[in-house]
């Protein structure tokens, strides 16, 4: 019935015509404001020259990314910081993806047969490795026309999004696309902006944080990671207990002069790091960001075994910063064609699975059981695969450690509470 009378309605010429001025509006709106940003953007690029720089600052004192395990008085285990002995680890993400869609407006995925949709899965299928990290927030509130985040619309659990989700979960599992958080609206309604915890107290923030959960539980997604929309972590980042207080495994909340890195540099640009007691890992490289300064920064963490972390936004626009455009999308396959020359020094991974390698590491415990004998005991809440230490000598005798005889011995897969014995001489686990 209905539908019935909103045919009528626009058969009559002066709705009809109403309709096509706003739709007209709505669209020359769209160019204006993206032409506006473009400039914006392009006028700003001169600050990126600076960007490795204020990336690798203060990051000296980080040689690498090492565990060491003293054994005896002379005897040093070195627990490998990625499985299977790689030298450094590579993760993907994007913001805001979307099922909303609106013809001829932005597209952040609510098209599933669009190009922004097409492109990603093109991504996934010629390089057949990577893993991608998708940050979403919970409660729809896109204007489409400006890519902002104020008009609410519907949450990722209405019904009519029943196709979209579907979709998402049959890439999730594939163990190649991980959902993580975003927020609830991305939206701040008191400041009018995007970053939608901004100045918020610990008890104002929290409820949006604990609805934004359940929407996400209730359409089927199960989050470990969190994004704050914007970077913005609440009044003195609450949203730090908060992440933590609601089972987070990581946040990820920093990348070159945002987020926690935002007035002074408090975790590392270039490696995973704990901070106030949750992992938090990094942005390092957006979608964009000119090659000479990406190789450089990609050369500066493989020299301190971290992590490539690039994002961009899952959108096909011109103007909103990083997104997945046809010109991005072609500098993201290139640089990654450029470290598939040397694939099989990176370990590809989602946020997740970083944030949970991690973890593990921390609660791996090396004992000596005899001159030969390592025991490994895994006392973590994770399983963990591919687990590389490298020891010198060949045995646990007061000999001093010399590099030169270092050996690295990769283990099987450990679960939780479980123990193995590494014997040294053993030729199974080297590598």
């Amino acid at each position: 019935m209905i539908k019935k009378i909103k045919i009528i309605i626009k058969k009559l010429p002066l709705t009809y015509m109403l309709l096509n001025i706003s739709r007209r509006l709505r669209i020359v709106e769209f160019l204006v404001f993206g032409l506006f940003i473009r400039i914006f953007s392009i006028i700003g690029i001169s600050g990126s020259i600076d960007y490795a720089k204020k990336a690798v600052h203060k990051e000296d004192n980080l040689k690498n990314n090492h565990l060491e395990v003293k054994i005896n008085h002379e005897c040093i285990t070195i627990i490998e910081p990625w499985p299977y002995g790689k030298k450094l680890a590579l993760t993907i993400n994007f913001d805001d993806i979307s099922p909303n869609k609106e013809k001829g407006l932005t597209d952040f995925g609510g098209d599933l047969n669009g190009i922004i949709v097409k492109r990603f899965e093109e991504l996934l299928s010629i390089l057949r490795e990577i893993k991608v990290t998708l940050f979403i927030p919970a409660l729809l509130s896109i204007d489409l026309a400006k890519g902002r985040f104020y008009k609410q619309i519907g949450s990722i659990d209405d019904r009519k999004y029943e196709r979209w989700r579907n979709w998402l979960k049959h890439w999730e599992s594939t163990g190649r696309v991980e959902v993580a958080l975003h927020g609830l609206y991305h939206y701040n309604y008191v400041k009018k902006s995007q970053a939608e915890f901004e100045g918020l107290s610990y008890e104002k923030a929290k409820p949006l944080m604990v609805r934004s959960l359940e929407i996400m539980q209730s359409a089927g997604f199960f989050p470990l990671g969190f994004r704050p929309p914007a970077w913005a972590l609440g009044f003195s980042n609450c949203l730090i207990n908060i992440a933590k207080e609601l089972g987070f495994a990581y946040i990820a909340a920093s990348g070159v002069n945002i987020g926690l890195n935002s007035y002074e540099k408090l975790v590392s640009d270039l490696l995973p790091t704990y901070y106030q007691g949750i992992i938090n890992i990094p942005q390092n490289i957006v979608l964009g960001l000119r090659n000479n300064i990406t190789f450089k920064l990609i050369n500066e963490i493989e020299a301190r075994r971290g992590v490539i972390s690039i994002k961009g936004h899952f959108a096909d626009s011109y103007y909103l910063a990083s997104s997945l455009n046809i010109t991005n999308y072609k500098w993201l396959i290139s640089i990654l064609y450029e470290l598939y020359k040397e694939k099989d020094k990176i370990w590809f991974a989602s946020m997740s699975e970083i944030a949970k390698y991690k973890i593990c590491l921390k609660s791996i415990r090396i004992q000596q059981e005899s001159s030969n004998i390592l025991i490994v005991k895994n006392e973590g809440k994770y399983t963990i695969d591919g687990l590389t230490i490298k020891i010198a000598n060949n045995d646990l005798t007061n000999r001093p450690y010399n590099q030169k005889n270092e050996e690295r011995f990769v283990l099987p897969s450990i679960s939780t509470g479980e123990i193995y014995r590494v014997e040294l001489d053993s030729k199974k686990t080297k590598i």
